[in-house]
């Protein structure tokens, strides 16, 4: 069994600050639903629980990654279609009962490293998760195919993160991620870390095993991290407010578990593009190439809230 030692409620606070990548009912399609949660229903249970909307909340913001085609089977979205006019996010709240309220996109990587999202949404988003969901068999079960993709990925500046790719690659053989981190790391491009998919240490020894490798890789590679929650329904809302609120024992709270990996990795919070607002959001407004939360230093100064950065079209 990996064994990453106990971290306390101060260490799991350094690193988690809000709630990011987080999914509603707009993520839902014909054959295909993922979500039960509103914004507002979310919000006010967070509120409730005392999680967010004071000063002194350990959660300052909460971020909202709805997906933009159906990740079942993807496909470029329409600029101009009604899916398009109902993700147009620039309408819509930034703050709600005292809480952040960030809105963006998890979109679904396509083989040429393209999304499936429309450049105008892209550009008026927060920010851009981009998962390999569904892709061709071909490339699938080709590593250096799936090693080119995430690669073509980092270089489309409309991808601020790329999304879960440890989700079910520990069976996956010639992946050569530090190379993968490393071409993030030289195109301002986070790698997430997918809270959700967190191996259990007692239940997943293997790959527990293959995560505390994944995430020592990553903690050397240079590139930025992004701590993802990925939660879709209430049932995985209420085991992560039970897992922030309760116990910070090993095998009982995967919070607790993700956080205990990346501190024994060696990855520090200052490292986790979100792990506050202060560093999110200065992260967020910086142009991709010059993202860098390792190498450059953050203003004092909190920006303006409704400011969008220019993201130029990818070719």
């Amino acid at each position: 069994m990996q064994d990453v030692g106990r971290v306390d409620r101060a260490t799991i606070e350094q690193y988690i600050g809000g709630l990011a990548h987080v999914h509603t009912r707009l993520s839902n399609f014909p054959g295909h639903h993922e979500s039960d949660q509103t914004v507002g229903a979310l919000i006010d249970e967070l509120v409730r629980m005392g999680l967010a909307g004071d000063p002194r909340s350990p959660l300052q913001y909460v971020m909202f990654n709805d997906h933009a085609s159906n990740p079942a089977w993807p496909a470029p979205l329409r600029a101009h279609s009604l899916r398009a006019q109902t993700l147009d996010r620039r309408q819509w709240r930034e703050q709600l009962d005292g809480v952040r309220v960030l809105f963006g996109f998890e979109a679904s990587l396509l083989v040429d490293g393209r999304t499936d999202l429309p450049w105008d949404l892209t550009e008026d988003s927060e920010l851009v998760i981009a998962s390999a969901h569904v892709v061709p068999d071909e490339i699938d079960h080709n590593p250096a195919a799936l090693q080119e993709m995430f690669e073509r990925a980092c270089a489309n500046p409309g991808v601020d993160v790329l999304g879960h790719p440890a989700r079910h690659i520990e069976g996956l053989r010639g992946m050569n991620w530090p190379r993968i981190f490393a071409r993030a790391a030289a195109t301002g491009t986070a790698i997430e870390v997918n809270m959700n998919i967190y191996p259990d240490p007692r239940r997943e020894p293997a790959r527990a095993r293959f995560w505390a490798e994944w995430l020592r890789a990553l903690a050397n590679s240079g590139a930025d991290v992004f701590l993802g929650s990925d939660i879709h329904n209430r049932l995985q809302r209420e085991r992560f407010v039970h897992d922030l609120l309760g116990t910070d024992q090993p095998g009982r709270s995967r919070v607790a578990d993700c956080v205990g990996g990346l501190a024994a990795a060696g990855l520090k919070p200052e490292w986790v593009v979100n792990a506050n607002w202060r560093q999110f959001r200065s992260w967020l407004e910086l142009d991709k190439r010059a993202r860098s939360v390792r190498s450059c230093t953050r203003g004092a100064a909190e920006p303006a809230p409704g400011m969008r950065r220019h993201i130029p079209a990818f070719s």
